[in-house]
């Protein structure tokens, strides 16, 4: 309903901006019109989440939108270029906006979309056994004939694209981290931090809306090695100014996840043993060993001590949770 005044009003105001603006700031403009869409479907992602529906339920008006705001920056250019074909295709998108239906948008992604997959998240700080334990679960999960597909979420869609230029060569040495981070730079570091921060949450938010949340919706287990609160936790570790961002940051959950502890000195050993690059300090390691505890006492989250046991002990235990998970959240039936 409200989708009908929204989309007119916003294809206005974007064709006028672009008429004054010309063909020379095309790219601010696009660029403002992604902002405005992002933002809807931020507020459109919390309003859901407070009424207990689909995260994305606001998605089909999210697309409606887009195409009203990108409808009217091509008819703004076009009118002044002038270009006929911009104007025509700007006007339909805007009919598309005004004619298309969110409920029955809804009804057939469901249909196109079906399945029951879900989401096992493993988290812990360095060398507390993610890698080898999501290895174990993802065979396991095989064996029982769930579609499974794995995830790292430290792979990025664009910030380590964006950051290369700045970040420190590898050369072979490991990174000193500590004065990397905590002893270099003035008010232009601080303020690249708050921008690496504010472009990491959009770039997770995005991540897990358009990569894996269709594979969720089609029925695959994704199976994740970390998360968007993994971002989080390790910025916030690091000094970066994101506490003011947690709810953010904290908007979308999993549906699961298990969480491996391991003391930060006992971190900061084995990861010196395997000769990682990066090597972050135990003091570091340690308050986000504390974040990951809070995560599994604020969700009920299981936690595996992988200090003091061997891989096989541990394994049984992980290996329990990760069968509750795909018989609460999977279908999965007790033979």
């Amino acid at each position: 309903m409200w989708m009908k005044i929204i989309a007119p009003v916003s294809f206005i105001v974007f064709a006028a901006a672009a008429y004054m603006a010309g063909i020379e700031k095309l790219s601010l403009w696009l660029m403002l019109s992604i902002i405005v869409v992002a933002g809807y479907l931020a507020w459109g992602v919390r309003k859901s989440l407070r009424l207990g529906v689909h995260p994305l339920n606001e998605a089909p008006n999210t697309l409606r939108l887009f195409a009203a705001v990108f409808g009217g920056t091509l008819t703004g250019i076009g009118a002044r270029e002038p270009s006929p074909c911009s104007i025509a295709v700007g006007l339909a998108l805007l009919a598309l906006a005004l004619l298309l239906n969110d409920e029955d948008m809804r009804y057939w992604y469901r249909r196109m979309l079906p399945g029951r997959g879900f989401m096992l998240v493993l988290l812990g700080i360095d060398g507390s056994g993610k890698t080898t334990h999501m290895r174990r679960i993802l065979e396991l999960y095989r064996k029982l004939g769930l579609r499974v597909v794995e995830h790292h979420y430290h792979v990025y869609l664009f910030v380590d694209k964006l950051s290369r230029a700045s970040a420190p060569g590898r050369t072979g040495k490991p990174l000193d981290v500590r004065r990397y981070y905590f002893h270099s730079g003035g008010s232009v570091r601080r303020i690249l931090r708050i921008v690496r921060a504010l472009l990491s949450l959009l770039d997770n938010i995005l991540l897990y809306l358009f990569v894996i949340k269709p594979k969720l919706m089609r029925g695959s287990v994704v199976v994740s090695h970390r998360f968007i609160w993994s971002t989080y936790i390790k910025y916030k570790a690091l000094g970066y100014p994101v506490k003011g961002l947690e709810k953010l940051w904290f908007l979308l959950r999993p549906h699961y996840a298990i969480i491996f502890d391991i003391p930060g000195i006992v971190s900061y050993e084995r990861v010196l043993r395997r000769g990682e690059h990066i090597r972050y300090p135990p003091w570091v390691l340690e308050e986000e060993r504390i974040d990951y505890l809070r995560i599994a006492r604020r969700y009920g989250y299981p936690v595996v001590d992988t200090s003091s046991r061997s891989v096989e002990e541990s394994w049984r235990e992980a290996r329990r949770y990760a069968l509750l998970a795909a018989l609460k959240y999977g279908g999965l039936r007790v033979q």
